[in-house]
């Protein structure tokens, strides 16, 4: 995953896989101006990165870091949801309540309050049957 040029975002409870040169490469904005650099802002929350990379972070660190974010081998079950015990995170972060005041204002898009890392459910349906090429996506 590839965070650049003076970006500011909020990730919580996700995953990173299959990434070797590490999960998340962060990165300012350099301008070449006499503006300098423009600082990314950038919090991590929940966040778990496949142990095969050979690190967490690549050029920079997060600015922010709540709850854990660690390295580990990540394991994923038929319908690609981590189950790993620490992918289950109860309520550490409650989405809808994540992020600024003005982010929330400037979307009208919100997230379903989880307690888990990732896109599916491990105790849920398979959700993203039907909206994938079918056979493009496999557990490897």
């Amino acid at each position: 995953m590839r965070l650049r040029g003076a970006v500011t975002v909020e990730l919580h409870n996700s995953a990173v896989l299959n990434y070797l040169a590490g999960c998340a490469r962060l990165d300012d904005a350099e301008t070449g101006t006499d503006a300098g650099t423009v600082l990314s802002s950038i919090t991590l929350n929940n966040f778990m990165c496949d142990a095969a990379a050979s690190e967490i972070y690549t050029h920079e660190d997060p600015d922010t870091v709540e709850g854990p974010t660690q390295s580990l081998a990540l394991a994923l079950d038929s319908n690609l949801a981590l189950t790993n015990a620490e992918a289950i995170v109860g309520d550490t972060v409650i989405l809808s309540e994540a992020g600024s005041d003005e982010a929330q204002a400037a979307s009208s898009f919100s997230f379903d309050v989880t307690d888990y890392v990732g896109a599916v459910d491990p105790q849920g349906r398979n959700w993203w049957q039907g909206w994938v090429i079918q056979g493009t996506v496999a557990v490897q």
